[in-house]
């Protein structure tokens, strides 16, 4: 049995229902004799398509979601990432999102690793057929090394 799955569709990653549908039929294919999931929400597909391990579908539609918000594989993801302390750290991330302005960056705060410290990130999106691109990839070069830079991030918080 699954309790409580519901709080894992809040998390802010478009991988998501890829990931609980993973976890869920993995639990699944062990369970014996019967599998139950509580839920509040029993018309999301997810839960659907695991019962009846319909994965084919349940690709068509997470591919269709991808496509239509031009999410990876239509996209490559660039994430840029900086701790510090807060001031410090907001100031230099605003001023890399006006060096790379021309790549429609988005500027969010990530999960802080300490209580002096916070962590900001960058999200540039490009067009799947637009990687490398030669000038982007010589600004990341010239970074510091202060910087993380992930090429098609497991997440993007």
């Amino acid at each position: 049995a699954i309790i409580s799955i519901d709080s894992l569709f809040t998390i802010p990653d478009f991988r998501i229902s890829e990931k609980i549908f993973g976890h869920l039929i993995r639990i699944r294919e062990i369970s014996n004799k019967r599998f139950l999931i509580q839920t509040r929400n029993p018309e999301e597909k997810v839960f659907d398509y695991c019962l009846k391990g319909n994965l084919l579908d349940f690709y068509r539609d997470e591919i269709e979601e991808r496509k239509h918000f031009n999410y990876p594989p239509f996209s490559i993801l660039i994430k840029i990432s900086k701790e510090g302390t807060e001031k410090e750290t907001q100031l230099i991330m605003e001023n890399l999102k006006k060096q790379l302005d021309i790549y429609s960056p988005k500027l969010y705060s990530g999960t802080a690793t300490t209580k002096n410290k916070s962590k900001i990130n960058l999200l540039i999106k490009l067009p799947a057929d637009n990687w490398i691109n030669q000038e982007l990839l010589s600004l990341l070069r010239n970074l510091p090394t202060t910087f993380s830079i992930i090429v098609d991030p497991e997440e993007i918080l």
